[in-house]
């Protein structure tokens, strides 16, 4: 493969949070001056979102995989979404929008309009939440920014993760309102799961054939 291999310098270079501090940053890559992204991808001690956050980047993956990788966390949603409003069918046919524009089969002002009616669609759900997790998670539809591939990629994983986390506490509503502790371990193990499903979307890519050439982020254009 001919991924770069990430220092702990670089990973500082990107501004973790404040969590992640150098000596954190240290531990976590051992006595090893530096991983490739896969080897992050395999590190179970760390989150799956701080995982993420360092491989969902175009220094990383190209930008187009960027974006196919945000359609593939959708769609992920899509599921729990078409549930609570069957008649809406506006997050599906934006990620049809986004694959079209992908292949150049849509233009930028397409995949604009397509996006204009996600976030009419969440704007919607999230003023009929009934609660705060349902409002995140209609919030974190927002996906569909064209301008970067990288924040597409990770609203939509961060959408996908924050329906898991609903779906669980849904299922346990009565536990959860009595602070019970399966309701809390159901919970996590539903975002778990997603982010498990995630990190192996972005392991195929890594593994992709032939090899990915990552170049710097573009801004504003088909790719």
């Amino acid at each position: 493969m001919g991924h770069k291999h990430l220092t702990p310098q670089d990973i500082m270079g990107w501004d973790p949070c404040e969590d992640w501090t150098e000596e954190r940053v240290l531990a976590a890559f051992g006595d090893r001056e530096s991983l490739s992204p896969l080897e992050i991808s395999e590190l179970e001690d760390v989150p799956h979102e701080d995982r993420l956050w360092v491989l969902l980047r175009p220094e990383i993956i190209p930008e187009p995989r960027l974006h196919e990788l945000s359609c593939k966390f959708a769609e992920q949603v899509l599921p729990i979404y078409e549930a609570a409003y069957p008649g809406d069918d506006r997050p599906r046919r934006a990620i049809e929008t986004k694959r079209k524009w992908l292949r150049g089969e849509a233009t930028d002002e397409e995949l604009s309009a397509a996006g204009d009616a996600v976030q009419a669609a969440v704007q919607a759900a999230a003023s009929a939440a009934d609660n705060a997790d349902n409002a995140a998670n209609a919030a974190a539809w927002d996906a569909w920014d064209a301008q970067s591939a990288s924040r597409d990629a990770w609203d939509a994983w961060a959408a996908a993760s924050a329906a898991a986390s609903a779906a669980a506490r849904s299922a346990w509503s009565s536990a959860w309102d009595a602070r019970d502790a399966t309701a809390w371990d159901a919970r996590a193990a539903s975002r778990d799961a997603a982010g498990d499903a995630q990190l192996a979307m972005v392991r195929e890519v890594l593994t992709s054939n032939p090899p990915l050439t990552p170049t710097p982020a573009r801004r504003g254009s088909r790719q």
